[in-house]
């Protein structure tokens, strides 16, 4: 109980610098969805924490909305930063299959199963921007790059996120959600020092 709400306490303290960076710092589109994606996670989860230990209220419906809204922004921040067509139709096809099934799993209450094509097709997306930094001169400065960091704390996250919740699905047992938290800790960590390695001069 006492670490989850200081992962929480972490997740507010990261959208906060986001948007500072935003609004100080760099106004781009990938930066703006970026604090969107920040700030509605903090506060789903200051609320979800609010319904479940003061109201005892179900938060199902809650975080599956925001898991559509959450996987799109993503979607979005990605099509932003990468320039290859072909990659970015592939990505648009994997989204909007993701939404259908959503849909679909929406009737089925099955969350566990959106969060893994979530985070299956974000690890696509996370690959096909990574292979092209690694292909391009920006490399060189890759420390003082958002983006990169961003990427490298997804990956932290939703990677691991696909054999979890399949595992989950299986095993039904509470306790291993430690784990996420542990992850969602890390992610938000990565962030945080993304946030004060990076500058306003790149742009995305």
């Amino acid at each position: 109980m006492e670490f989850q709400i200081f992962t929480v306490v972490i997740q507010v303290f990261v959208a906060l610098m986001s948007v500072y960076y935003f609004f100080k710092k760099d106004k781009s589109p990938f930066v703006f969805a970026l604090t969107l994606l920040l700030a509605l996670t903090a506060i789903v989860e200051i609320s979800g924490a609010v319904l479940i230990y003061v109201f005892r209220k179900n938060t199902l419906y809650l975080h599956y909305f925001n898991i559509l809204i959450m996987y799109t922004l993503i979607f979005r921040m990605y099509t932003l930063i990468i320039s290859n067509k072909r990659k970015k139709n592939i990505m648009q096809i994997m989204h909007i299959v993701f939404i259908i099934l959503w849909g679909v799993f929406l009737f089925e209450k099955q969350i566990g199963y959106t969060i893994i094509i979530g985070s299956f097709n974000t690890s696509i997306y996370l690959f096909f921007y990574l292979n092209q930094l690694l292909t391009s001169e920006e490399i060189i400065n890759y420390k003082k790059i958002l983006p990169f960091w961003v990427t490298v704390s997804f990956f932290t996250f939703y990677l691991p996120s696909v054999p979890f919740f399949i595992i989950v699905s299986y095993l039904k047992d509470r306790p291993l959600f430690v784990i996420l938290n542990i992850l969602t800790l890390v992610m938000n960590l990565i962030l945080m020092y993304g946030f004060i390695c990076s500058n306003k001069e790149e742009k995305y």
